[in-house]
């Protein structure tokens, strides 16, 4: 009788002590490290800026890059006093817009060579003043004369201001709209006067700032505003105005436009960075340097780049340098992606789970948008069970940069069973959906990025 009962609490301490054991395993943190996705990361805010129409790309450039972009007169879209016309706006918005991308413009008032009267006609029949250009000083040799506002006159600078209250009652807050460039003041909107210097009178940047860019800050409450370099850098940058530079990679002793990118760091984390390459790749393709590119990049951190220039030529310099746009299209802005989580496998129902995530952002800045991050339960078939708000301030990761966040997350009303754990990235917390993309595998339909399994028993 001894003899039996001495192997059989044995037996019972060691199914006991296995018992306890195998629970306590499945118990522990489940660890995680993830694989990048190998592939270009496209997100709101940031990207490759096509110039046109989308009819006016490929599907290669298109699948790089995230924003449209063009220049209107302000006379095409403003024919008549009070008469409007949003057309040429709205078409290429929507086109973009089906196309899951988003479109920025700019309005100009001057535009050489060009349309004679970029400022309508009718502004200056109203009273406007204006100074005269022959078309060959500004390379038209077309015999047409260009008309230059007088840019403090009281009519040019009242109806500047009533048509950025039009401008901004149509379209402030339109989530398809990246930004929008302020370009009522000098050739292009660029804020200089070349190359008819000597046929317009220049006015202080006080008078720039309260006369012509006021009247948008005013207006326009929701949706990005961007101006060109200037002396006025950072009052626009303390007014949440984004700065463009236009002519990076140019020859500064040749062109007057500066071949780096400093001219407006001190946007740097703040407000958007936009940067217009001079002209084209095509054109700058015999004194190139793609050293000179990543390294102004990797400095001067701006958001938006343009893809070559006008027409085709996007598509040629991505057959030029395929793996340059590609590197380029993940170094700009902002690039997350998950390196290593920890949190309990298995819970119980109602029972708040630890997680533990480290993002990387392998961009050069941090992001500058809006963003909410969740983290869900999804069935088998990766609907969505149930989602946790996060306070998770992706903001504040800089470029080149990990940072670990932890939740103690509760998935309510949740039913006993195996789940999959993910995250997803928003931009308000009403969304539907996520809106960006992390450089990860294992990526939903829905845009949600599997961290692991999760089972509620």
């Amino acid at each position: 009788m001894t003899r039996f009962l001495f192997p059989l609490w044995i037996y019972v301490v060691t199914v006991s002590f296995l018992l306890l054991y195998t629970s306590c395993n499945d118990h522990k943190n489940d660890n995680h490290q993830f694989e990048k996705s190998g592939e270009v990361v496209l997100n709101p805010g940031q990207g490759w800026v096509f110039y046109g129409v989308p009819s006016g790309q490929n599907d290669a450039t298109l699948a790089l890059g995230t924003t449209g972009y063009n220049r209107l007169d302000w006379t095409v879209l403003n024919p008549q006093e009070n008469v409007y016309n949003w057309a040429q706006i709205d078409n290429t918005i929507n086109a973009y817009a089906k196309l899951g991308k988003q479109f920025a413009f700019g309005i100009m008032s001057v535009n050489t060579p060009g349309n004679a009267y970029c400022t309508p006609k009718w502004v200056f029949d109203k009273g406007a003043k204006y100074t005269t250009v022959a078309g060959n000083i500004v390379g038209d040799n077309s015999g047409k004369t260009y008309y230059i506002p007088v840019w403090d006159d009281p009519v040019y600078v009242a109806e500047c201001e009533k048509f950025a209250e039009a401008l901004a009652k149509k379209y402030d807050g339109n989530p398809n709209i990246a930004f929008i460039d302020i370009r009522n003041y000098g050739n292009w909107g660029e804020m200089h006067l070349y190359p008819f210097n000597q046929y317009s009178k220049a006015i202080t940047d006080e008078q720039i700032k309260e006369l012509l860019i006021r009247p948008y800050l005013d207006n326009f409450k929701k949706t990005q505003l961007v101006i060109c370099a200037s002396g006025l850098n950072n009052w626009a940058i303390n007014n949440s105005i984004g700065l463009r530079l236009d002519g990076i990679m140019g020859d500064r002793n040749t062109t007057g436009h500066s071949g780096n990118g400093d001219v407006i760091s001190m946007a740097i984390g703040k407000q958007p960075i936009v940067w217009e390459i001079l002209g084209s790749y095509k054109i700058l393709e015999n004194n190139w340097s793609d050293k000179r590119f990543l390294d102004n990049i990797k400095t001067n951190k701006p958001n938006y780049i343009s893809l070559g220039g006008w027409g085709s030529e996007a598509q040629y310099m991505l057959s030029k340098k395929p793996d340059l746009v590609r590197e380029v299209a993940n170094l700009m802005g902002f690039n997350f992606s998950m390196t290593f989580a920890s949190y309990n496998k298995i819970i119980s129902p109602g029972q708040p789970v630890e997680i533990a995530l480290s993002i990387e952002n392998s961009g050069v800045t941090n992001m500058l948008t809006g963003c909410v991050v969740k983290l869900v339960i999804l069935d088998s078939n990766n609907n969505l069970v149930s989602s946790f708000t996060t306070d998770w301030n992706l903001n504040t990761i800089q470029g080149d940069m990990t940072s670990d966040f932890t939740a103690n997350v509760v998935f309510v009303n949740v039913p006993e069973g195996t789940y999959q754990l993910a995250i997803g990235l928003y931009s308000t917390e009403n969304d539907h959906k996520p809106v960006y993309n992390l450089d990860n595998k294992k990526r939903t339909s829905d845009g949600f990025y599997i961290i692991g399994s999760l089972k509620i028993k």
